[in-house]
């Protein structure tokens, strides 16, 4: 979002699947606790961000589906 307090941020080790990967990322945000998981995906030998999920956020969450719908 636009506004952030980030702090106590850990960013766990890739879970490596073939060509695909998940980092989970968790934080507070303004003191309230966050996590963010981020799907990858290796192409032309390089990793690149291919969704970002917020799994555990009220609603749950994910840019992918954000930014293909139907207006």
């Amino acid at each position: 979002g636009q506004d952030y307090e980030v702090t106590a941020l850990k960013v766990g080790d890739a879970a490596i699947t073939g060509e695909r990967a998940v980092v989970v990322a968790r934080f507070n945000n303004f003191g309230k606790p966050s996590e963010i998981t981020y799907d990858l995906v290796r192409e032309n030998g390089a990793w690149r961000v291919d969704n970002i999920r917020g799994e555990k956020a009220d609603p749950k969450w994910d840019l992918y589906s954000y930014m293909t719908r139907k207006s």
